[in-house]
């Protein structure tokens, strides 16, 4: 849809301009999806535990629309029917270069001029994966052996599928073996292990240990 409308864009053919029309629809956007933002969470609000605050909703009200469903549907329009079809295609493609472009690059300065608290990605320590693993597996085989079917069920059934047929016919084997997760443990072992070693080094005040013969943590490295 995106490259449909990149071309139609730049086509001379179908751009009707009336700015009048181009401004009020800017504006009326903005108002109405801030209207619909502040209905919608209010709703949320009574059900939810953690409450959306006014700013919350600022930063859902200016997200904006991005317009590639309106295009979509705008030039589905029959120009038999609706004579100003180019003109709706027109304001359709500032609406989007307007989201994209002004609120898109926007967005952010925003979100930090209000200190919207953000979510804190990390990657999960090893001890998680493995504990997060294995509470899966438990509950798989509880419900199994109860004879629910859950989420825990589903998500494994399709986990064994996907590794089985889906990913061996999709995936290079290299690809493959990198999802290995066995693989990844012994990695992240390995990883874990040369840290340990480098960060007594760095506490003996060299590397040197690791080439001595007679230290306890002697290890095989190829120095080339």
């Amino acid at each position: 849809i995106f490259m449909f409308l990149g071309i139609s864009a730049v086509n001379p053919f179908i751009w009707t301009w009336n700015t009048a029309f181009v401004l009020l629809t800017l504006v009326f956007i903005s108002v109405y999806r801030a209207i619909g933002v502040v209905l919608q969470t209010w709703l949320l609000n009574r059900y939810r535990m953690v409450q959306l605050e006014p700013i919350d909703q600022v930063v859902l009200s200016y997200g904006g629309l991005r317009g590639a469903v309106a295009f979509a549907l705008v030039v589905l329009l029959d120009g038999d029917k609706v004579k100003e079809k180019n003109l709706f295609v027109s304001t359709t493609i500032i609406v989007v270069f307007f989201t994209v472009i002004f609120q898109g690059l926007t967005i952010k300065p925003l979100v930090q001029w209000l200190k919207v608290k953000r979510s804190e990605h990390r990657e999960p320590r090893l001890n998680e994966k493995l504990h997060g693993r294995a509470f899966d597996h438990i509950l798989s085989a509880i419900e199994d052996i109860s004879g629910q079917i859950g989420h825990n069920y589903l998500r494994d059934k399709w986990s064994h599928f996907d590794r089985k047929f889906l990913s061996r016919v999709l995936m290079r084997r290299s690809a493959q073996k990198s999802r290995d997760r066995i693989l990844n443990v012994f990695h992240e072992l390995n990883l874990k292990d040369a840290i340990s070693y480098v960060a007594e080094g760095e506490r003996r005040g060299s590397l040197a240990f690791i080439r001595s013969p007679s230290t306890d943590n002697m290890v095989n490295v190829d120095f080339s």
